[in-house]
């Protein structure tokens, strides 16, 4: 089975390998399962650890070592061409409704919907 690991886990994970965190993430990479994580979950692991836990970095430095050995990494794409399309689709089928789109420059939710 293919298991997506949230980066809370992971953050867990690499300052603690006797919790519980640790265990769902060994459990997450361990045979019959395959662990998942997107390359943006790498990026906000190194934003964390230089924001919150900057005399940790060695720590997550040896755990992506290992980990990228047993984890796949999915890349994400480039989001504006999406965006733009998702806008007509959604125009196509509402053609009563205005439809906006604004960059918000939030690099893990690309798209937040809202309705009023």
């Amino acid at each position: 089975m293919r298991i997506l690991i949230d980066t809370n886990i992971l953050i867990s994970a690499a300052l603690n390998s006797h919790g519980t965190p640790y265990k769902a993430y060994l459990k997450a990479v361990t045979y019959p399962n395959k662990g998942i994580i997107c390359d943006q979950n790498i990026e906000e692991l190194w934003r964390i650890f230089n924001r919150k836990f900057p005399t940790k970095i060695s720590m997550l430095e040896k755990f992506l070592a290992y980990s990228l050995s047993v984890i796949e990494v999915a890349t994400t794409p480039e989001m504006e061409e999406d965006a733009e399309k998702l806008i007509a689709e959604i125009e196509e089928l509402y053609p009563e409704q205005d439809v906006d789109a604004h960059c918000g420059g939030q690099p893990i939710y690309y798209y937040i919907l809202a309705v009023e």
